[in-house]
């Protein structure tokens, strides 16, 4: 608080001074005032436009700020969930998957956040890296060359746990996530839908925070069951017949195969349970950022699922220059 103090009245005597703002702005993003710093940062940026530097340095802060709210919040409550703490059965974890060098150092970025916020609940790594020892991480070696987005789908079928989060590499984890696995006693499936974006034509629009019908699939969780089996099948069967050198992000990627499976009324028939989990906690995607801001909803965030450089860009919606 004095830190923000002593900025607050460096700038009363100095306006125009661009690195003050920007200095205030980490200091209230630490804090979890994040439309305040978010507006600072802003400002800073009007004076100086060409200071970037600060960029990953602020982003850091804003997330330091949601981690803080969420364990301030998490401890006023129940202390973890015992079935967890207590667990050696490894009945929930959480796998990725990571295929070249640059996704393997995604995924350690990914994990220390997910460390810091979940210690307890264990991971379990698909990998064609070797990677050292990490705590509380299985490493799985891949040697299959094909294509990450078959191997995704492929590897859900080798998950060691009853119920499974998987999440994508470039996931921030900053909030306890373990009541996603309590949610699993209900239903097989567990998915967020994308943002609404209508992409027809660039500069894309933003429309609001869910599609109609879309799902992402950077961050679902399902449980062990005979629907799952068949939905992992049905999904490999779709995204076989692509050929490997066109299936990318945003390009017949396994998400668009997903959604595939799912339009083409597999759910319904197969008496499939999924519960459609709020894209504005559990996979907060670049574009509604600067809108959860706005709406004071930033701080529910627990996944948000982006690179941490496209994180402030998108955070206040910079137009580079």
């Amino acid at each position: 608080a004095s830190a923000i103090a002593f900025y607050r009245k460096a700038i009363e005597l100095n306006r125009d001074h661009h690195q003050y703002h920007i200095t205030l702005a980490k200091a209230l993003a630490r804090k979890g005032m994040a439309a305040e710093a978010v507006t600072e940062y802003r400002l800073g940026l009007s004076l100086n436009p060409n200071f970037q530097w600060s960029e990953d340095n602020f982003g850091e802060a804003l997330l330091e700020g949601l981690y803080k709210h969420h364990s301030k919040n998490h401890s006023k409550g129940f202390q973890g969930n015992p079935s967890q703490n207590n667990d050696t059965s490894h009945d929930c974890g959480v796998i990725y998957l990571a295929i070249g060098e640059k996704f393997k150092q995604e995924f350690i970025n990914a994990y220390k956040f997910f460390k810091k916020s979940n210690p307890t609940i264990p991971i379990s790594l698909f990998t064609d890296c070797p990677m050292g020892e990490l705590d509380g991480c299985t490493v799985y070696p891949l040697n299959e060359k094909k294509n990450p987005h078959k191997l995704k789908v492929d590897i859900l079928k080798n998950s060691p746990y009853q119920k499974t989060l998987f999440l994508d590499t470039d996931t921030l984890v900053v909030g306890d996530i373990s009541e996603i696995f309590s949610l699993l006693d209900d239903c097989d499936l567990c998915i967020a839908k994308t943002p609404n974006i209508d992409y027809s034509k660039p500069p894309y629009k933003y429309l609001g925070y869910e599609s109609h019908n879309t799902m992402n699939t950077g961050v679902f969780a399902f449980r062990k069951c005979q629907f799952i089996t068949k939905m992992i099948d049905g999904w490999i069967t779709l995204a076989s017949k692509q050929d490997d050198s066109t299936m990318r992000a945003g390009h017949f990627g396994d998400q668009y195969y997903f959604n595939q499976l799912l339009q083409s009324g597999f759910f319904e028939q197969e008496g499939g349970k999924v519960k459609v989990i709020d894209n504005k906690i559990y996979n907060v995607r670049p574009q509604p950022l600067p809108h959860l801001i706005k709406d004071s909803l930033f701080n529910q965030a627990k996944i948000i699922h982006l690179r941490l450089p496209a994180f402030v860009p998108s955070l206040i919606s910079l137009k580079k220059k």
